[in-house]
């Protein structure tokens, strides 16, 4: 399939230019309850950038005709009219924010947004922060009609100086990516190839923002509340959403179309579904799912048919461990398109027949290195191995409860060195899954453990690792995956649906 042209537009905007198109609407971050992440101290920071002219990044636009709404932005707010083209911002929610925040009228303006500037050094600086310099204040910088009247009522500070810091704000000029396209999984590509590191919008609070207000945004909302029921973590919003969409007939990567899609009681349903079979196969949280996919997929699947008889819970079982093992899941638009239109066909057994015959039947072929991180996901498929061999506590001898210890711990804080200072290397190769122990006390427990304790932990007793010991654990973990990957895929096992389905007697 060829990929998408769209309209994509790079603009260059002045700081006080972007600051007008805020106060009357035709920029808008949308509205949904979501925690800035900024500090105090990121907002000064992007001033001081802004003031000593360093980089801040460019801002993500989609065109879109919006309604009229009430407009928030941190502490500012105004009533927009409709706006026919506007602009939405799908990333640069923090730094808009904290334009508006500190240089529209706001009043009283939060301390998080309250800076002056030392004139005498150009430091952006809390106020009520002692200097011995003038200091104006940096919203009366961001006004040239607020500091004309600002510099006739204090004759102490030197205008030429003032008015130059003024000029260097308000004619910042900020980088404005504009993408005119009506596809939303092209906006959420760009995003994503976008944004890499950083404290960025992500895009579960996209699909939030453009659908929080209306019947599906709630209907996902209850949907991804299912991941913290179970205590499973956050769930992936946008397959949460082509789900939805997919169950009524649409396209799954389409943009919204009217009416909305039915259903929403049913996506609830499935995403539990969902989510129970996944604790199942092995996978105790969200955040060690290799593939955001399948998760979506499975929704779909649980959503469309009720009633999902044991034998097509096995299946799936084996088409979601076999479309992860692959390795070889694509995201591209026709193959995710492909693997939802299957999901929700009108018969559970054809869907699932249909599923399975979408994905090698057997493991792809692994890499040694992409295994050693939880970054990726054949480091989350070893991890979930490691875990899946009934691994002890060093101490006590008695089975870890994973899933428990997921739900106040991240999987890299249970993730332990066997071997300081073995460089990253060896990553995953050089660790096992345990509560976090003091140094002494995780040495003195490994050399001290039983061969069985060792054994869960793929460890070979005594531990007394030599030079050689690493790259030794590493090749036995790999086959010991090799075998952990064939038993998931079912290799052996037949993948027929039950003899009921095809409408033969059961002996």
């Amino acid at each position: 399939m060829k990929p998408q042209q769209a309209k994509v537009e790079v603009q260059t905007l002045k700081v006080e230019d972007v600051l007008l198109r805020l106060r009357d609407g035709s920029i808008r971050v949308p509205d949904f309850q979501r925690r800035l992440r900024w500090k105090p101290e990121d907002n000064r920071a992007l001033f001081d950038s802004l003031l000593r002219g360093y980089p801040v990044g460019s801002l993500l636009m989609w065109v879109r005709d919006l309604d009229p709404a009430r407009v928030r932005l941190g502490p500012f707010e105004t009533d927009a009219p409709e706006q026919p083209r506007a602009w939405w911002v799908v990333d640069g929610q923090q730094r808009l924010t904290a334009l508006a925040g500190a240089l529209l009228p706001v009043a009283p303006r939060p301390p998080a947004f309250d800076f002056v500037v030392d004139l005498a050094t150009g430091d952006v600086l809390p106020r009520g922060k002692s200097r011995t310099g003038p200091l104006v204040p940096l919203d009366i910088l961001g006004s040239i009609d607020a500091l004309v009247p600002w510099l006739h009522q204090h004759p102490e500070v030197e205008l030429r100086t003032a008015a130059e810091l003024s000029k260097r704000l308000r004619e910042y000029p900020l980088s404005i990516i504009v993408l005119d396209v009506s596809e939303q999984a092209f906006v959420e590509d760009v995003f994503k190839r976008l944004n890499t590191a950083g404290k960025r919008l992500t895009q579960a609070d996209v699909f939030r923002a453009s659908h929080g207000r209306k019947r599906t945004g709630k209907a996902l909302a209850r949907a991804f509340a299912v991941g913290k029921e179970f205590r499973f973590g956050d769930l992936d919003e946008s397959n949460l959403l082509r789900a939805l969409k997919a169950l009524s007939g649409q396209d799954p990567l389409s943009e919204l179309t009217e009416p909305e899609p039915e259903h929403p009681e049913e996506l609830v349903r499935g995403t539990r579904e969902a989510v129970v079979l996944l604790r199942k196969a092995g996978v105790p949280t969200s955040e060690l799912l290799p593939f955001a996919l399948p998760f979506g997929v499975l929704v779909a699947f649980f959503a469309r048919h009720s009633g999902v008889t044991q034998r097509t819970r096995e299946l799936l079982e084996i088409w979601f461990w076999r479309a992860t093992l692959s390795f070889e899941l694509k995201g591209d638009f026709s193959s995710i398109r492909d693997l939802y239109e299957r999901a929700v066909l009108r018969d559970e057994h054809e869907a699932a027949q249909a599923l399975l015959q979408a994905v090698p039947d057997s493991p792809g072929r692994r890499g040694g290195k992409s295994h050693r991180t939880l970054k990726n996901a054949a480091g989350k498929a070893l991890a979930l191995m490691l875990m899946s061999n009934g691994p002890r506590h060093l101490e006590t001898g008695q089975l870890l409860p994973a899933a428990a210890l997921l739900e106040s711990h991240s999987p890299r804080q249970l993730f332990q060195p066997l071997v300081p200072g073995a460089g990253a290397g060896f990553g995953l190769f050089n660790a096992i899954f345990h509560p976090r122990l003091p140094p002494a006390r995780f040495r003195a427990a490994l050399r001290a453990a039983s061969p069985e304790v060792l054994a869960s932990h793929f460890v070979e007793a005594p531990f007394a690792p030599s030079a050689d010991w690493l790259a030794d654990r590493q090749a036995r973990l790999l086959l010991a995956f090799d075998a952990f990957a064939e038993q998931k895929t079912g290799v052996q096992v037949s993948t027929r649906p039950a003899l009921a389905a095809l409408g033969e007697p059961e002996s």
